[in-house]
């Protein structure tokens, strides 16, 4: 079972920003869970998403380019779980994931720093 964040047209949506938490499975092509995202309601929003996906008993967490900050990298490493990404904006069905590099948690890390800083001074 894979877990992510989703928009309303079930495309695939940075942590930080999906409204829709899925579990879903790949092969199958169906969702078996879906829920408001607990990371809206939360400044840690990247770790938050990370623990609820946890929480959910995904086998593998998959995150839109952008998605895996440090902090929430950390979390899923911990947790022994497969840590994925892909493009924002494409279909959950069609994502092509990559895993996690170091590169990724950097570019990550440094987008969510920018969001949490123009939240704050807009």
């Amino acid at each position: 079972m894979i877990c992510t964040t989703v928009d309303k047209e079930m495309k695939i949506q940075i942590f930080s920003k999906g409204e829709i938490m899925i579990l879903y499975d790949p092969e199958k092509k169906e969702v078996v869970y879906k829920e408001e995202n607990v990371a809206l309601k939360t400044p840690a929003r990247r770790p938050e998403a990370t623990k609820e996906c946890i929480k959910l008993k995904a086998d593998e967490i998959l995150g839109a380019h952008g998605s895996f900050c440090m902090p929430s990298y950390l979390i899923g490493k911990k947790a022994g779980k497969k840590l994925l990404f892909a493009e924002p904006g494409i279909k959950i069905f069609d994502v092509k994931p990559k895993e996690v590099t170091l590169s990724e948690v950097a570019y990550s890390s440094f987008i969510a720093m920018k969001e949490r800083i123009t939240e704050h001074h807009t």
